[in-house]
């Protein structure tokens, strides 16, 4: 899969989870919902902020970086750090609707991801021979 092909799924897949957001916050009432609703809504968001974080991880990296790293590794990152930041957030705006969100709370959501991401990366040199190789010009194309 090309990197144009994969940006175009991913934009196109975040903008239909957004849209499923906005459907869900315009049609309903919170507080006459069912909490399946809720459910879904938070599910939606979490994919959509994912799918955003993603599109936006991926090509910050490929600007910063510039080609030093594979680029299937690079999306790979972005994807995990999407997922980690999608649910750090939407665990945050779950407490918040609640009205338990402090800033405790927040340090422990911000310090338990933290950790995850450690364990990802201590786990991915583990399993991962090639995450410092050099890429060659042909394995970036823009096709």
């Amino acid at each position: 899969m090309s990197l144009r092909l994969y940006l175009t799924v991913m934009s196109l897949i975040t903008a239909a989870t957004w849209a499923t957001v906005g459907l869900i916050v315009t049609q309903t009432d919170p507080a006459a919902v069912e909490p399946s609703v809720i459910v879904v809504f938070y599910a939606a968001m979490a994919l959509a902020l994912a799918g955003t974080f993603a599109v936006i991880g991926l090509l910050a990296r490929l600007w910063i970086l510039r080609k030093t790293f594979l680029l299937s590794r690079q999306v790979w990152v972005s994807v995990r750090q999407s997922f980690l930041l999608a649910g750090a957030v939407s665990v945050a705006l779950f407490l918040q609707s609640r009205a338990l969100l402090t800033w405790r709370n927040g340090a422990v959501i911000v310090a338990s991801m933290t950790v995850l991401e450690f364990i990802f990366i201590a786990l991915g040199g583990i399993f991962s021979a090639d995450r410092h190789r050099p890429v060659r010009s042909r394995e970036l194309s823009l096709k």
